[in-house]
This record gives structure tokens, C-alpha cells and sequence, in this order.
């Protein structure tokens, strides 16, 4: 299995042979979620006005919201998919988002969702039992003490703790279940067979033993993803509000430009190597893929030879 520092100069090798697609394959989804979102908002401004704040308003609202929502999504997915190609070095399309939203779409989908609802239910499942005992930790602390209600300080520096620590308890359970289902995505894209609901079991078999590998191959992106706060913030300080803005669209297109398809294609070679090493190591097999396993090397037949010299 490749390095972490061996994938993503494959990645920039691979993503350097097809440049032009991989930065319009995230402007065109990122242009998608736009072009719906003002679409959505001037359809709600149209129904509004003719219509006032009715049935139909908020049926159109929420038809909205639910397009401007589930469209990118699958969009994302289509998107993973031609990733996955230019890693492997096999040629790509852009047109491919829009070709293939139709192509399993309700699966695309459904294991989208299917990984939401569960991160989702790790947050309530954590989050609820700590803060309702932050809650009444805090509740009892104040009415016990009466210089804490006459205190608006401390009382303001208490609820930073107490909420610094339901952050925590929210955030680092979530961030372990999204490592777990970090794959997710590509195995929805790269195994069409695979049912929505299996999905999910199956990026999770995938991550098990390198979700800390996986970790710190996010954060070696998170370099590239600071640098323009970083930067708008410096000349923001130092009163270069005009140079500031500059900076900031600069470092906002070489985000799109570079960085995000970079991430994307190292992304899906990340996912390729533990797909290959689980397979291998008998983690998951082609049938949990479903796919066919692949033919063995021919093999010479000596005794089908003789038989057929002796014809």
C-alpha cells in the first residue's frame, strides 16, 4: 500500500494529465448548488408576490429547499466518481455529473442520507445526555450560590465552559463515526451494485484500523484551506482593506482552481488503496462489492495439451 506523501504526488500526477477537468468538475458543482439556490430564491420572490404568504408559497418553499438540498448531493457523488478516474488515469467528463444523476439516482441518495441520519443520531446520542446534565450542573451552581447571580461574569464564564464542554462531547464522537464513514461517498460512486444501506458497512470495514491515517490525511490539507482567512486576516490588521478583498478572491480561485480537485483525486487515491488492502487482507470480498473477481492469470494446461497432441 502506497504512503500517504506516495498517493498525493499520484494524485497531482494523475490530476496534472486531465487539469482542465478536474477544476471544472468542482466549479460545475459548485455552480449547480449556486444556480439553484438564486433559482429557488427568485421562484419564492415570484410566488410571494403574487400569490402572499399561502399554501402555495410554502409548498414551493420547501420543494425548494428539498431540490436545492438533494440535487448537490447526488451531484457530489457523480462528482467522486470521475475522481476516481483521473486517479486511476482513465479519462473523465465533466458531463458525467448531469449524465449520471439518473443512473441509481434514488441509491446515490438514499446511502447519502442513510450516512446523514446516522451522524446525526451520534451527535443527539452524545450531545443530549451531557447537556442535560450541564444543564442542571449549572442550574444547581447558580441557585446555590448567590454571588453567581449577582455576578454576570462569571456566570457568562461558566456557560463558556459548560458549553466548550457539550462542543466536545457533540463533536469528537461525530468526528470518529465521520472518519468510520468517511468512504461512504466513493464506495456509492465507485460500486454501483452495492445497495444504500450497505454502503455505509461497507467504507466502515474499509476505515477500520486507519481512521488515524485517514485523520491526518484530512489535516494535511487543512494548510491549504486556512491560508486565505489567514491571509485576509493579516491585511485586514494591518488596515489593507483593498488589498485584503484582492487577496481574498485570489485565494478563493486557487481554492477551486487547485486545492479542492487536489483533495478530491488524493481523496479518491486514498480510497482506492484501502479498497485494494481490504480486499486483499479479506476485509470485505468482491461480492460485497458486487462485482465479479477478477480472472486469474491463464494458466497453462499440460495435461489438456497432451491430450490434444495425442488427437
Amino acid at each position: 500500500m502506497k504512503t500517504r506523501q506516495e498517493i498525493k504526488a499520484a494524485a497531482r500526477e494523475a490530476m496534472a494529465a486531465q487539469r482542465g477537468t478536474a477544476i471544472l468538475l468542482t466549479l460545475v458543482v459548485i455552480g449547480l448548488s449556486f444556480v439553484l439556490s438564486i433559482a429557488s430564491t427568485a421562484l419564492d420572490a415570484v410566488v410571494l408576490l403574487t400569490t402572499g404568504m399561502g399554501a402555495l408559497y410554502w409548498t414551493v418553499y420547501f420543494v425548494g429547499l428539498i431540490i436545492i438540498m438533494v440535487v448537490p448531493m447526488v451531484a457530489t457523488i457523480n462528482m467522486i466518481g470521475q475522481y476516481i478516474k483521473i486517479y486511476k488515469n482513465e479519462t473523465a467528463s465533466v458531463g458525467a455529473v448531469f449524465s449520471e444523476m439518473q443512473t441509481n439516482f434514488w441509491r446515490k441518495l438514499g446511502g447519502y442520507l442513510w450516512m446523514t441520519l446516522f451522524l446525526t443520531l451520534w451527535a443527539f446520542l452524545f450531545g443530549i445526555p451531557v447537556g442535560i446534565i450541564l444543564y442542571f450542573m449549572g442550574m444547581g451552581q447558580m441557585f446555590a450560590s448567590d454571588a453567581l447571580l449577582h455576578d454576570p461574569v462569571a456566570m457568562a464564564g461558566q456557560m463558556a465552559g459548560f458549553t466548550f464542554v457539550l462542543i466536545i462531547a457533540i463533536y469528537v464522537p461525530l468526528i470518529i463515526k465521520a472518519l468510520a464513514y468517511f468512504f461512504t461517498a466513493n464506495v456509492l460512486a465507485d460500486c454501483p451494485n452495492v445497495k444504500a444501506t450497505d454502503a455505509i458497512k461497507i467504507s466502515m470495514k474499509i476505515t477500520k484500523g486507519h481512521r488515524w491515517a485517514i485523520f491526518v490525511f484530512v489535516l494535511s490539507f487543512l494548510g491549504w484551506f486556512l491560508l486565505p482567512m489567514v491571509a485576509v486576516v493579516a491585511f485586514a490588521l494591518l488596515e489593507f482593506v483593498g488589498v485584503a478583498i484582492l487577496a481574498m478572491l485570489a485565494l478563493f480561485v486557487f481554492l477551486i482552481v487547485y486545492v479542492t480537485p487536489y483533495f478530491y483525486t488524493a481523496d479518491a487515491g486514498l480510497y482506492l488503496e484501502l479498497k485494494n488492502k481490504a480486499l486483499e487482507d479479506g476485509v470485505i470480498t468482491y461480492e460485497d462489492l458486487g462485482e465479479e473477481p477478477p480472472a486469474e492469470e491463464n494458466k497453462t494446461d499440460f495435461f489438456a495439451i497432451d491430450e490434444s497432441n495425442e488427437n
